[in-house]
Parts: C-alpha cells; structure tokens; sequence
C-alpha cells in the first residue's frame, strides 16, 4: 500500500514537473526558433519593420526636398498608423525582442506625433528634429531586432513591406 501511494505521489510529481517546463517553454515542446518564425509570419514582423523604415525614410525625403507641410501630416499620420499596428503584435516569443521593440514602436509613435503638422523648411523647429533623432534610434532598436530574430530563427525575414491600399499623395488628407 505504501509503495503504491510513493508510486502515485511521483508520477503526480513527474507530471507536475512536465507540465512547468512545457508552460516554460511557451510551446509544449516547441523550439524558440519554431515559436519565433510562427510570430514572425503571424505578425508580419519584417513587413511591419519594412514599413516603419519606408515611412522614416519619405518623411526625411519630405523634409529633405521641403515638400510642404502637407506632406510631412499625411507621412506622420502613415508612420503613426503603421507603427500602432506593429506594437499591436507584441508581445514576440522572445523578452528581448519584445523589448527592443516596444522601444522602437514607442519612439516612432513620439516622432509621428512631433512631426505631425511641423513646416519642413529650416529652421527646423525642435519638434522636428526630435521626431527625425527618435525616427533614427527607432531604426536602430528594429535592426536589433531583426538580427536577433535572424539568429533565433535562422532565416532572415523579409522587410518587403505589403504594398499600401492607398498611400498619401503629397497633398493634405486632414485639411
């Protein structure tokens, strides 16, 4: 009788301890690297970095060629959108990554809502200028990121972002 119940108690014990390391493991027996490439494709992430990166890089050519303050609106509202739907995927199944990101969403988020409705013609205002150095430390966090990911899952994600229902024309949408 005693044997039994020291039998029952350990395979109690045996199942408990099966059942923590595969809560731990996020997957039940599922690698990182499969946890990541399925958040990686179930999030877009390198189409989400993609966007944010095309939409830093047009509202720095806005600012570059002076294209108005039309312009640099409908490009600040494109990068504010994209980068809320970005943030919208976390958490990653990795902390770091998660975290990185966060970083990076946030300061895209702040540079949308510096730039928006900032003239691009020098001086720049420093709303402007902020926005443009958190759009370059926002940059920084995502190649992280990516070269994180890479690593973890082995392949290299593409940062080919979706092409745009309908993309701003250079003119005012808000006005």
């Amino acid at each position: 009788m005693r044997a039994r119940r020291l039998r029952v108690a350990g395979a109690v014990a045996l199942i408990g301890l099966a059942l923590g390391a595969a809560s731990c493991g996020g997957g039940g027996g599922t690698s990182v690297a499969g946890r990541v490439r399925t958040w990686v494709s179930s999030a877009d992430f390198g189409g989400s970095v993609g966007a944010l990166l095309e939409d830093s890089g047009q509202i720095e050519k806005v600012v570059r060629l002076d294209e108005g303050p039309g312009a640099l609106r409908a490009w600040c509202g494109v990068l504010e959108d994209d980068a809320s739907t970005a943030a919208g995927h976390l958490p990653s199944p990795v902390t770091s990554v998660t975290d990185q990101l966060q970083r990076a969403y946030r300061l895209e988020l702040a540079a949308a809502n510096l730039c928006y409705g900032q003239p691009t013609a020098p001086p720049y205002p420093p709303r402007l200028t902020q926005a443009l150095k958190d759009m370059t430390a926002a940059e920084g966090l995502m190649e992280e990121a990516l070269q994180e990911v890479t690593e973890l899952d082995g392949q290299v994600p593409s940062t080919t972002p979706a092409p745009p229902s309908e993309g701003p024309t250079g003119g005012d949408p808000f006005a």
